[in-house]
């Protein structure tokens, strides 16, 4: 009878397991966060992964100044303008194309 009470709770456990893992969120969302340097009509360019005083120091630096200087730069497509140069942004994607600069369509993005 102990047996056939641990084969149930076994059961049960797996059960309860298999639920879960099927219900979870296959693609993990990445967190970018980041200053814009650069506004287009669809699309901002930011650069990843800096302070508010290093983005002060490279703010007037052109795209491909950027570029050469490797900075960590994503290209982030928007449906909205009301993004401007200077702008602290969040975004939330489930994919990174890794070209150079990155490229990503974020589920959410909002200014900081």
């Amino acid at each position: 009878m102990n047996s056939l009470n641990q084969l149930k709770i076994f059961g049960l456990y797996l059960t309860v397991s298999i639920f879960l893992i099927g219900c979870s969120n296959s693609e993990d969302s990445i967190k970018i966060e980041g200053y814009v340097v650069e506004v287009e009509k669809n699309r901002i360019l930011v650069v990843e992964n800096i302070t508010k005083d290093a983005y002060e120091q490279l703010q007037d630096n052109s795209s491909d100044e950027l570029m050469e200087q490797e900075e960590d730069l994503i290209y982030l497509e928007t449906k909205s303008s009301n993004f401007n140069i200077g702008d602290k942004v969040q975004a939330m994607v489930s994919g990174v194309d890794t070209s150079y600069p990155a490229q990503a369509y974020p589920d959410k993005i909002k200014k900081e």
